[in-house]
Formats: structure tokens, sequence, C-alpha cells
């Protein structure tokens, strides 16, 4: 069966995202926010990326035998037959359906748990979920065994850790969706007011309103409860972002910000352990999958991790809303994948592709049989490159497709890349670890292929990878093997032999406030507005002095 999974409409959704399952083949996904150029794409249908999803796989939308969406609307587990149903998600205006199609609802953690647990290793499984919220759960432990997965426990929305982490966002300047930089400004606090955040959290009590998204009721608590206990709202100033081109409001953080940060994160991970200690006692399993927006938290999956209350964890790299689309789709396929889960299933451009474009645009490029060794090079000498190459990484990490690279060993590129990129000053960036390498560098190593995990740096590669160790001496790696991204591998081996350092800083290829780039297009603009030196397209090199 051939099935398109989907997540995105109108009301109060994000990050939407489509993918193109056939039987246990992933053929494609890919996130709206990449085409529209929409950060996180609120509030729309995934028609842009459902529609390269088709043409990737040379199909229309007659070819597909279901449509799954990442969300139960319908409260029915049984698939509807109604066109105006379908119109929410693929207008008739851009697709002609002109059969039945099968529309599935699939419940929101359901569809968390198929995304991890059908791309993960096992075979069997203990699932932990947690986010915001699904329906009408923030939390959900699941059993899977085969091609079935059971639902054994769920916690309600008044216990969401992921809604109470946000809002603390939101009262130190970062945010409803800033839980990545509150997670990195952790490191600058002492977890001084766990007992705060324990009270707080244990006494929200949300309204039986008919309203099913409680983000903002559980948001307005928490604030109004940190400012009786003392607390004060981060206050934000009006700076001008030169590459956005207007003035943007920029928190004045404070050490009481860094210290909430810290208790809030600190008490994120002891609920996380206790939950996946719950977990492992429901199932008896020694493997567990991971998700939900919660899971990109890296610090937290590593002290579950290094807590070994399961032998074996996955996550899978889009554990976040735009994996429901997926998980849908494979919820409905009810089979696991074929090999290896890779992370590169969007769009990419041949070089001939890419020389048209280059061409239209009037830009002056050199085309290199070993451009691997020449980025090496660049790198190696401090100059800052836009790494784009074959299929566009899905989820919000770059893997080395859609990247950023620098000198992982000059500390001055934490305040020169973050100015560049129109980041706040203080945040870290991850390094690129070639895989072999791992347990050399890292303390408790296991492969991180999908930059999900965080890890202590050992005293020894401290200052020789001191641009991406961040202030407490941790590190987020991503590990590459030659497997997964051989082309990403070699631009690495080639740094080792120059330098000496298995390992390249890698940041995502985009400015603050907007999506990682997708097309060619997109790169070469970002490329000329920025503090980027030179540009790989493919195999060409693009430089900035076009004399």
């Amino acid at each position: 069966m051939k099935i398109l999974g989907l997540h995105g409409c109108k009301n109060r959704t994000h990050d939407a995202a489509a993918a193109l399952v056939d039987g246990n083949l992933i053929l494609a996904i890919a996130e709206e926010e990449r085409f529209t150029r929409q950060k996180r794409a609120f509030d729309t249908s995934a028609k842009t990326a459902a529609g390269y999803c088709l043409r990737f796989a040379q199909k229309d939308i007659n070819d597909i035998d279901a449509i799954a969406v990442g969300y139960n609307y319908s409260e029915s587990d049984k698939p509807v037959f109604s066109a105006k149903a379908i119109e929410q998600y693929l207008p008739s205006s851009d697709y002609k359906i002109t059969k039945k199609i099968p529309l599935y609802y699939v419940s929101h953690h359901l569809a968390h748990a198929a995304s991890v647990y059908f791309t993960s290793p096992f075979s069997e499984a203990a699932i932990l979920i947690v986010d915001g919220q699904g329906e009408d759960e923030a939390t959900s432990i699941f059993r899977a065994n085969g091609n079935d997965i059971k639902l054994l426990k769920k916690i309600k929305v008044d216990r969401s850790i992921g809604y109470l982490y946000s809002a603390i966002s939101i009262f130190c300047g970062l945010g409803a969706f800033g839980a990545g930089k509150l997670m990195g400004l952790a490191a600058y606090g002492e977890s001084k007011y766990r007992n705060i955040v324990d009270k707080i959290f244990n006494k929200i009590n949300l309204t039986n309103s008919k309203c099913g998204d409680k983000q903002e009721e559980f948001t307005e608590i928490v604030l109004s409860k940190l400012k009786c206990e003392g607390f004060t709202e981060a206050k934000a100033t009006m700076v001008f972002n030169k590459f956005g081109g207007k003035l943007e409001k920029s928190p004045q953080i404070l050490q009481v910000h860094k210290d909430l940060a810290a208790s809030v994160q600190f008490f994120l991970e002891d609920q996380l352990v206790c939950f996946a200690k719950e977990a492992e006692q429901l199932v008896k399993s020694d493997n567990l999958c991971i998700s939900g927006g919660v899971a990109l938290n890296c610090v937290a999956n590593s002290v579950i991790e290094n807590k070994k209350v399961f032998k074996n964890i996955f996550i899978q790299p889009a554990c976040e809303d735009s994996g429901s689309a997926l998980g849908a789709a494979l919820w409905v396929a009810k089979t696991k994948i074929r090999g290896e889960l890779s992370p590169y299933l969007g769009p990419d451009y041949s070089d001939e592709e890419i020389q048209e474009i280059l061409k239209s645009n009037k830009i002056k490029a050199r085309l290199y049989r070993n451009i691997e060794r020449i980025a090496a090079k660049l790198i190696s000498r401090g100059e800052i490159v836009g790494w784009f190459q074959g299929r566009m990484e899905y989820g919000p990490r770059a893997l080395g497709n859609r990247s950023i690279l620098a000198d992982p060993r000059r500390e001055s590129f934490k305040t020169k890349l973050n100015i560049a990129k129109g980041r706040e000053i203080w945040r870290p960036f991850a390094p690129s670890i070639l895989v072999e390498y791992g347990d050399k560098i890292l303390d408790d190593f296991v492969p991180s292929p999908y930059m999900l995990k965080s890890f202590k740096v050992k005293t020894d590669w401290k200052k020789r990878l001191s641009a991406v160790v961040h202030i407490d001496n941790s590190t987020r790696p991503q590990t590459v093997s030659k497997e997964m991204n051989t082309k990403f591998y070699n631009l690495i081996t080639e740094f080792y032999k120059l330098t000496g350092t298995p390992a390249v800083l890698n940041t995502s290829y985009n400015f603050a406030g907007e999506p990682i780039v997708c097309t060619p297009n997109d790169a070469i603009k970002t490329f000329f507005s920025s503090g980027i030196d030179y540009l790989v397209l493919g195999n060409y090199l693009v430089e900035k002095d076009q004399r």
C-alpha cells in the first residue's frame, strides 16, 4: 500500500509535514516550512510538502491507497471516505482526486509511537511519548511487539511537562517554542528553584472547558504562579537585526532566569527518568523508544540513558510534531521499515540542475571532482562553509546535507557564528564526529546519528574542540558513519587528515527565525546576505568575490 501521511491544518497546529510510505519503505518526507519559508508552518496544511513527496515517487494523488493524519479529529479508528475531510489537508484547487481514498485519523500519541517504533531496530519495546499534549494527554506509555502497539497508560494535560517547559521559556524571554534555547541557557544556572518549580507544577488544575488545546490556559497559570513566587519575567529591548532588516525583541536575561532554566531542566530530567522507570515496570523490555517534542531535549535523553533503566534507547530525528505524519502512515501500513532509518529523505538537486540555477542567477562557480577535500582545506584555514548536498534531512537538526560548517578548534567561532546567524551570543554549537572516534572524545559514548543526545567531553579534547564545548563541558554531537552519509563522512575524514581532529562544527544552514534552506536558491540567497565565506552546492564551489 502507498500511504500518504500528513500533519497540519488550519486549526492550531505547527510543524506541518508529509511522508510517503510504500509497504516497508519510506519514499519521501518533508516539512512544509522548508517550501513556504514560514518557520514551523503554523496553522497550515502540508499541501506543498505532499506535492514534493508525490513528485519524488512519480505518483499522482490518485495512485495513493490511503491518507493518514497524525491527529484523531473523529474519535474513531475507522477510515472515512469524505472529500470534504480531505479538502482540509489537500485542497481541491491543487489536488484533483477522482476516486474514493480512505482517510485515517490516527491519535496523536499513537502516531508519535509508530514513528519511532516502526523505524527502530527493535522487534519489541516500551514506548514513551512526552510532548505538550495530544488529544487529551501529555504523556503516554505503550507496549510494542512485532507490528502491534498497545496503549498502557496516559497522563492528562494538567501534568504536561512539555507545557511547563514552554511556559518557563516564555517567562525567560525565549518564546513558546524556545525549548532548545532554554536547554542551552540551563547550563549557565544552578537548579536552586527546583522545589518551587515542583510546587507550581503540582498545583496546576485546568478547567473542564471543551477547548481541546490547553496550552494557553496552562501557560497563564504558570506565569501567574511564578510572579506570585516573586519572579520577574525577562524584559525585552528592541534591537536591529541586520540580516532580517528589522527591529526585533531581545530578552534581557538575568541570572535568576538562568537559574530558573536550570531548575526546570532538572525537574524535566527527573520526571522523564520516573516515566522511563514506570515504562520498564509496565513492559519489562530491554528497549525504549522515545518521541514527542520533549524528546528533542538531548540532555534529558542522555540522563535517561546513563541511568541504565533500559539497555537500548532509540529516538528518531523528527520526534516533534512533523514526525507524526510519518507515524500516521506507518501505523496504517502496520509494518516496520526495511533497514536503518535514513534522515535524508527530502528534495535533492543534481549538479546539472545546480549548474542551471547558477547560470540563471549569473553566479560564477567552479566544479571540483573532490569537493570534500576542497571544503576541508577551507574549513581548516578558518573559513566558514555553507554545505548543500543530496537529499535534505528531515527534523529540526541539520545533519550534514543543509549545514554551515566551521573549524571546531577555534573558540572565537562561537561568537562569530552566532552573530552571523543572528542568534543569541551564549548559545552553543554542535560537532559532527566520525563515529569511530566517538569513544575517544566523549564520556559514556553511544552512537548519536541524529544529534539527539548530550555527552561530556573528555578532558584532553576540551581545548581541541573549544568551539563546540558548552560551558558545562558538554556537547550535542552528530556521529557520522560512511554508510549513512558518505560525502559528509569523507569531508570530515579529509579535515582529520589535515588537522588531527575527526570532527567539524555543524550548524543548520539558516538565519535565526528562518527554516533550514531547502533549494539551491535558498542557499544562494542566505550565502550572499550572511557571514558565510564559501558555498558548496553539490560539487560546485561559490566564492563571495564574483569578479
